[in-house]
């Protein structure tokens, strides 16, 4: 096996060599040792490697152990995140997912950005870091909509991911939709006051609840 954080071991990594004895015949100077690598398809980083030399005969110690590395061939994954539909008040989840495992932490960058949905719907996220560990497919990044008694149409806005490490992007913005869930206000008509011939009679014409949505209606006498 090799040594530090990024060793490469058996049989993973490269084909098990047990205790094998080798000579190098009386009059040359050097002997190849080979220890083959295997392929995968997990992206990691490079990884290294050591051959150590022990139990010698007729020669002394100078630098008996020697490191190789292992270059990771495989692609890096890509990140995609989804769209998603949340209840007016409730929190959303948008998932973040990666196309395969990986053996490093997929780490990137997340903000809102508004829409027709503003300050007054849900709580905005400022550039925000974020990790898929290592082995894991998903994450969640958590969104908070704010609930209010308007009756008004669905909001939209953005969620967009940037500075991936250890990964690229396959899809980076995602559409957030809050849902409206209260009731068109009540209408009301109020009677008019007692007016003397040739006067004008006003009725007044209101609400039950502020909405956000314009409220059209005919009357008729």
């Amino acid at each position: 096996d090799g040594t530090g954080a990024d060793k490469a071991t058996a049989p993973g990594d490269y084909g098990s060599v047990s205790v094998v004895s080798a000579t190098i015949p009386a009059g040359s100077l050097s002997l190849a040792v080979s220890v083959a690598s295997l392929q995968e398809s997990l992206f990691e980083a490079d990884e290294k490697l050591s051959v150590t030399l022990s139990a010698l005969v007729n020669t002394s110690a100078g630098d008996v152990s020697g490191e190789g590395t292992i270059t990771n061939d495989d692609t890096a994954p890509q990140i995609s995140v989804y769209d998603l539909s949340i209840n007016e008040g409730d929190t959303g989840f948008f998932i973040a997912s990666l196309s395969a495992a990986s053996a490093l932490d997929a780490v990137f960058d997340w903000q809102t950005y508004d829409g027709s949905a503003t300050a007054a719907d849900f709580t905005g996220v400022s550039a925000t870091t974020a990790t898929i560990a290592a082995g894991q497919l998903t994450i969640s990044l958590a969104l908070v909509t704010i609930e209010d008694l308007i009756d008004e149409p669905n909001e939209n806005f953005e969620v967009s991911l940037s500075a991936a490490v250890d990964a690229t992007f396959a899809d980076d913005l995602a559409l957030g939709t809050i849902t409206d869930d209260d009731g068109a206000p009540n209408l009301f008509v109020a009677d008019a006051a007692d007016v003397a011939e040739g006067q004008t009679s006003v009725f007044v014409i209101s609400l039950s609840a502020l909405s956000g949505l314009d409220v059209t209606f005919t009357y008729e006498t």
